[in-house]
C-alpha cells in the first residue's frame, strides 16, 4: 500500500499529528500513540518479513546409496530437506533403531516431535524383544542422540477390516487418518479400497469411520499406486506415485512430490513440490520416494505482528467512524 504522510498543527493541543492518505481515504493518528508506533514498526518490517519454505521428510527405496543436500541417505534413512535452501540433514538412521536393515513405507511427523514410521515387511528391535509388521504404524522419539521406542502408534488392524500393509500414512485434523495400503482391495466399515486410493479414517468419537478421501481413478489416465501421502490442508494433499504417471496431460514421475488440490468438481494437479530429477534440489535422476512427509511453516513472529497491526488500523477506523 502507498501512502503519502504530511504533517499538521494539532488545533486544540499543538501536538503534532500526522495524515496518512491512501486509496481508502484518510487516516488520522496521534504521533504519540501506540497505535502510530506500531503501523510505522510494521511498515519497516514489511520488506524483510519472508514465509519459510515447506520442508520434506522423506525415504527412498533405491538399491543404491543416493546424495541430496550435502547428505548421502541409504534406503531406511529419513532425510528432512529444506526446499528453499536445498540443505538437508539425517534424522533418522534404521541401523541405529531396527536389528537389521529396514525399508521405510511411510513416514509422519507428529505434534510432540516424534516421528512415525511403517516398514516394508516386518521388522524388530532390541535383539527381537519388540516385533513389528508391515501393517504397525511405530512412533519413535528423534530428539535424542539414538532414536528411542515409544511403543505402536498404530496397527492396521484399528483401521481396516483385516491385516493391511500400510503403503502411506498421513495425519490430519485431530482424530483423523490418511492411509494408503499395498493391496488390493482392503475393506474398512464395508468400503472396498485399491491400491492407489486413500481413506480417510476418524477415530474421535464413540467408534471409528472410514470413508473414500482420494481416489486414484479420477486423476491419473492409469491405474496409479500411491507410493506415499502427506496431508496439507483440508482441501489440499501431497503424493508420490511408484511409477511415472500421467495426469490431466501432465507426466508426474516416479520421485515426484506432486500437490493436488480439491475442489468442488473435485481433485486436480497444483503444483511439483520436489522432482527427484531435479540437479538444483533433487538427485539428479528418478529415485522412487518410498515416504513423504511435508512441514508446512508456521506464520513467522514479524508477519504476525505485521497482520496484527493492521488489524487494529482496521478495528480503530471502524470505531472512530461511529
Amino acid at each position: 500500500m502507498s501512502l503519502h504522510v504530511r504533517q499538521a498543527q494539532g488545533r486544540f493541543t499543538g501536538m503534532k499529528v500526522f495524515f496518512f492518505k491512501s486509496r481508502t481515504g484518510n487516516m488520522l493518528m496521534n504521533s504519540r500513540s501506540p497505535l502510530f508506533l506500531l503501523t510505522a514498526l510494521a511498515l519497516l518490517l514489511a520488506p524483510t518479513i519472508a514465509v519459510a519454505a515447506p520442508s520434506l521428510y522423506f525415504s527412498h527405496n533405491a538399491s543404491r546409496s543416493r546424495k541430496l543436500g550435502g547428505v548421502t541417505m541409504d534406503k531406511g534413512d529419513v532425510v528432512r530437506l529444506d526446499m528453499e535452501t536445498g540443505v538437508a540433514e539425517k534424522v533418522f538412521d534404521d541401523r541405529d533403531f531396527f536389528d537389521k536393515r529396514e525399508n521405510i513405507d511411510a513416514v509422519d511427523l507428529l505434534s510432540n516431535g516424534h516421528l512415525v514410521v511403517s516398514t516394508t515387511s516386518s521388522a524388530s528391535t532390541d535383539r527381537r524383544s519388540n516385533r513389528f509388521t508391515s501393517g504397525d504404524l511405530i512412533e519413535i522419539d528423534i530428539s535424542g542422540p539414538t532414536p528411542l521406542l515409544v511403543g505402536k502408534f498404530l496397527e492396521s488392524g484399528q483401521l481396516y477390516t483385516t491385516t493391511e500393509d500400510i503403503n502411506g500414512f498421513s495425519t490430519g485434523p485431530a482424530g483423523s487418518f490418511l492411509s494408503t495400503v499395498d493391496s488390493s482391495p482392503a475393506v474398512a466399515n464395508s468400503i472396498s479400497f485399491d491400491d492407489g486410493d486413500t481413506a480417510s479414517f476418524y477415530t474421535g468419537g464413540p467408534s471409528s469411520t472410514a470413508s473414500l478421501y482420494f481416489d486414484e481413478d479420477t486423476v491419473f489416465k492409469n491405474n496409479a499406486n500411491v507410493d506415499a501421502i502427506s496431508f496439507l490442508s483440508p482441501d489440499s494433499i501431497a503424493i508420490s506415485t511408484r511409477a511415472t504417471e500421467w495426469m490431466a496431460g501432465r507426466k508426474v514421475r516416479r520421485g515426484d512430490v506432486v500437490k493436488l488440490t480439491r475442489t468442488d468438481s473435485g481433485w486436480s494437479f497444483s503444483e511439483i513440490l520436489f522432482s527427484g530429477r531435479s540437479s538444483n534440489l533433487g538427485f539428479g535422476r528418478d529415485v522412487n520416494l518410498d515416504a513423504v512427509y511435508i512441514s508446512m511453516p508456521e506464520p513467522s513472529g514479524g508477519l504476525l505482528l505485521l497482520l496484527g497491526v493492521f488489524t487494529l488500523v482496521g478495528t480503530g477506523r471502524r470505531t472512530a467512524a461511529r
